[in-house]
């Protein structure tokens, strides 16, 4: 009984509108997400769901369902209203797809990867493309498809992109952390025309691979999101695809994530980034040398389309002069986590980054910040009209001072709050001086002690020395 109220309030959390039961013609979606429930719970679940009204959106990642649960399965994911599916993580193999390539015919989002943070996965294996693949071709109507550390490797992985080039309706391809090597990366790619999102991230290509996806990124007029996160090793494979990039006018999201680019593969993207029309760009961790570090972020942030730029993990220098060539009005979300910022490199980078009237969010998370820090973030925060949030945890700045700018971003909206939180933060900074003195004073009084001490020895030394005299 314990173990089901504890699954009732779950399943009422993740599926507000399902209990009570509507009356509405279909369910919308049906989460039962790492529940740790076998196939008969499953089963019976989305069976008695099924018995009135259709779902349209089915959710059973990270349960073990295996082969077998999906066989069961069959009969009730068969429905044409089914339009999204997701069994990630749920211990399945090439034989489950066998079994249900048929009864997906009509889905538009199908998920086989690895659900995050899970330690389970779906390890389809080389046998598991041919079973893709028929089910790819049998798809009409397959619009998304998520394939994530599914073991897919060997020669089947380009027989499976020409299966994604004949499909009529899939724009979306998440293909992770699999078996796409140098050799055959080119011959998967080539029949791929109209994605418009591409996630080949995870997969180790090495400079054999620079051809194949110069010429992808050259012929994708459609594309709209690529990521390359954890796949370019030599940093001299950046400039031939930057310059693909820039024939590609279409290309809006772009994920170089945990690539040791360094400064020759930064420098090339600096000198590529303004011909390109990118809105979202993530850099984390891709170089350790400051100067360099510096130089793109004055020619990312310049951009003139950038709303969304990750620049987290990549130490930054003191910088002396503002990082803008030209103020931008379009940037939204900035991150600079783990950028090695201190209370000395803050205040020229909040005066350059003033200059960004549409910034919403912040983050300095997981810096070097201290409490002499606030006062800036503070002033900065007042300034800047759109900002509703900075992040600053794993800082060396009080849950008070963190909790305190929060309230006041939160409240700039209201006259009357905005006062409250001015008079909040210049009592904060009034206790930040009193604790300063005190720390002041406290060590003035330690010397004092210690230099009485040192008069105490004397005297008693003196002493001595006066009845050795009189001896």
């Amino acid at each position: 009984p314990s173990n089901a109220k504890l699954f009732l309030s779950h399943f009422r959390y993740r599926n507000p509108k399902l209990l009570p039961f509507s009356q509405a013609e279909n369910i919308p979606m049906l989460d039962l997400s790492n529940m740790k429930l076998g196939l008969n719970s499953v089963w019976a679940i989305i069976a008695v769901h099924t018995k009135h009204r259709p779902i349209l959106r089915l959710n059973i990642s990270q349960n073990a369902v295996r082969d077998y649960g999906v066989y069961h399965l069959k009969d009730l994911l068969s429905s044409p209203s089914t339009v999204e599916l997701n069994v990630a993580s749920c211990q399945i193999s090439s034989l489950a797809l066998e079994k249900l390539d048929s009864s997906l015919s009509r889905l538009q989002k199908l998920d086989l990867g690895a659900a995050s943070g899970s330690s389970g996965r779906n390890l389809l294996g080389p046998d598991g493309t041919r079973a893709l693949s028929k089910l790819v071709d049998s798809s009409t109507h397959l619009e998304s498809l998520r394939l994530v550390d599914n073991g897919l490797e060997g020669t089947g992985v380009i027989e499976l992109g020409r299966a994604f080039g004949r499909s009529p309706s899939l724009r979306h391809l998440v293909f992770a952390s699999n078996g796409l090597t140098p050799e055959n990366c080119a011959a998967f790619l080539q029949p791929l025309q109209n994605l418009e999102s591409l996630d080949l991230s995870g997969n180790a290509l090495g400079p054999e691979a620079l051809p194949g996806l110069v010429a992808f990124f050259a012929r994708s007029r459609k594309l709209r999101s690529a990521s390359l996160a954890h796949t370019l090793q030599p940093p001299e494979l950046l400039p031939a695809i930057a310059e693909a990039l820039r024939a590609n006018p279409s290309l809006a999201t772009l994920d170089l994530a945990h690539n040791p680019l360094e400064a020759t593969g930064l420098d090339a993207l600096a000198v590529c980034l303004p011909d390109l029309q990118i809105e979202s760009l993530s850099l984390e961790a891709t170089c350790r040398n400051p100067q360099t570090n510096a130089r793109l972020l004055r020619a990312a942030l310049a951009h003139r389309h950038l709303r969304v730029l990750n620049f987290a993990s990549n130490p930054l220098p003191i910088l002396e002069d503002s990082p803008f060539q030209t103020p931008n009005g379009c940037l939204r979300e900035l991150d600079l986590s783990a950028c090695l910022l201190t209370d000395s490199a803050l205040p020229p980078l909040l005066d350059s980054l003033g200059h960004l009237s549409a910034l919403q969010r912040l983050a300095l998370a997981n810096n070097l910040l201290t409490e002499l820090s606030f006062e800036g973030l503070f002033l900065f925060g007042s300034s800047a009209p759109k900002l509703k949030k900075i992040l600053l945890s794993q800082n060396r700045i009080s849950p008070l001072h963190i909790k305190s700018l929060e309230k006041h971003l939160a409240s700039k909206s209201d006259p009357s709050k905005t006062r409250a939180s001015s008079e909040l933060a210049t009592k904060l900074s009034e206790r930040q001086k009193l604790l300063e003195r005190l720390n002041h004073l406290k060590t003035q009084n330690e010397n004092l002690q210690q230099k009485t001490e040192s008069y105490k020895t004397k005297t008693q030394i003196c002493k001595a020395d006066v009845l050795v005299i009189r001896s």
